[in-house]
């Protein structure tokens, strides 16, 4: 190894083993309990050092489900304002609770009125959806009929030739008709 300018050239810290080692190093160490020392040694070993991606969402779920007491950092003038504001947001909850209590009628006509709307929308929507599908159909096999023949296909033609596409065409101007009314 070459030391030029006081840096190690051509060595990492930590890639002496193969990723596969690696993981299996972690995997035994995973659940040992170290002394405080221990812990403290390991800590300044690792400054500075940036982990990959893998390492982090791993650090970051065994930390998961762990309480940390915050509560007791807090000076006594935080403590009184958070109790202030929770006393606050419980009163605005509770009046919330009493007002919707109060106007539960008004809720279920509001509500059935509303299903009606919606309902009324939705039946038109579908309407619509449906009758761009049979749009496509109907004038698809009308264009390949038309360049099979040399002419466009009259009504009576496609009743004769194909019964389901005359049926659709019908079932075309039918919903045509009530998305126009609506």
């Amino acid at each position: 190894m070459e030391e030029q300018g006081g840096k190690k050239r051509g060595w990492k810290k930590g890639r002496k083993f193969t990723q596969a080692h690696r993981d299996a190093i972690s995997r035994a160490k995973t659940g040992q309990k170290y002394s405080d020392e221990h812990k403290k040694a390991i800590s300044e070993g690792l400054k500075g050092r940036k982990h990959r991606l893998i390492t982090r969402m791993k650090m970051s779920l065994a930390k998961r489900g762990v309480a940390q007491p915050a509560s007791p950092k807090r000076s006594e003038g935080q403590r009184a304002r958070w109790a202030a504001w929770r006393a606050v947001r419980e009163a605005e909850q509770a009046a919330v609770a009493r007002a919707l209590a109060c106007s539960e009628e008004f809720e279920r006509t509001r509500t059935r009125v509303d299903d009606e709307l919606a309902n009324q929308g939705l039946v038109r929507e579908a309407a619509v959806q449906e009758m761009g599908a049979l749009r496509r159909d109907v004038f698809a096999w009308m264009t390949r009929r038309a360049r099979e023949t040399g002419e466009q296909p009259s009504l009576e033609e496609v009743r004769e030739v194909a019964p389901d596409i005359h049926g659709k065409f019908i079932r075309y101007l039918a919903l045509r008709d009530l998305v126009r009314d609506t």
